[in-house]
């Protein structure tokens, strides 16, 4: 890793992770997995404050769904949470996302 990668990753004290993909399970019903970051924040509020940005950007794409008829899909960002790398160092290893992809 690069000097100016290793400074900038310890700035990063809170990430906002989505789940990239969905599964069906046993009932037919959707399972989250493999998760992935969708941003790198230094405050819990920053963190919040983009998670609260892609929702209301998702609930618009789900609005325009709904009204054309189309079938509602999962979009990357739905069940974005915001977690404190201090308490788990491992999601700064968690590939890169970006929001309103497909769950696939």
């Amino acid at each position: 890793m690069k000097p100016r990668h290793a400074a900038a990753l310890a700035l990063v004290g809170w990430y906002l992770l989505a789940p990239s993909r969905c599964v069906l399970d046993a009932t037919g019903g959707g399972v989250l997995t493999d998760w992935v970051r969708l941003g790198g924040f230094e405050t819990a509020m920053q963190c919040d404050q983009a998670r609260k940005t892609v929702q209301m950007t998702i609930d618009t794409a789900h609005e325009k769904e709904r009204r054309s008829g189309h079938e509602m899909k999962l979009l990357l960002g739905e069940e974005a949470e915001c977690t404190d790398s201090k308490l788990d160092s491992s999601v700064s290893n968690l590939a890169v996302g970006h929001p309103l992809g497909r769950c696939k």
